[in-house]
């Protein structure tokens, strides 16, 4: 059925606008910002309540909500035309926003 193809195109094409900024936010974090490397920190940090990573790190939402914006313009080509300007966004909020603090800490941002 020529609808149903249609359809399940349309559905992968929008799912990878928004696929694309979420990896764009994963490198940059990893390798851009922790230098491929999460030193100082253990794995039961990452479920502490008061822990560097605890909260919601804005810098990321508002990346990967500019990034899909990005990529539902062209949603053809969308993954490679968000996953650049989705880097940016996250690494300058990242190191501009205040509430992005905590989230610095063992990064080349830190202080």
């Amino acid at each position: 059925n020529d609808s149903s193809a249609a359809g399940l195109d349309m559905f992968v094409k929008i799912y990878t606008a928004f696929f694309g900024p979420i990896f764009a936010v994963l490198i940059t974090d990893y390798y851009i910002m922790h230098r491929g490397k999460i030193e100082g920190e253990k794995l039961d940090d990452l479920y502490n309540d008061k822990g560097n990573h605890a909260g919601v790190n804005w810098a990321a939402i508002i990346a990967t909500a500019v990034g899909a914006v990005i990529g539902l313009i062209n949603v053809d080509i969308s993954f490679f035309t968000a996953t650049i300007p989705t880097g940016l966004v996250y690494y300058f909020c990242m190191k501009k926003m205040p509430s992005c603090g905590r989230f610095r800490k063992g990064t080349s941002l830190e202080k």
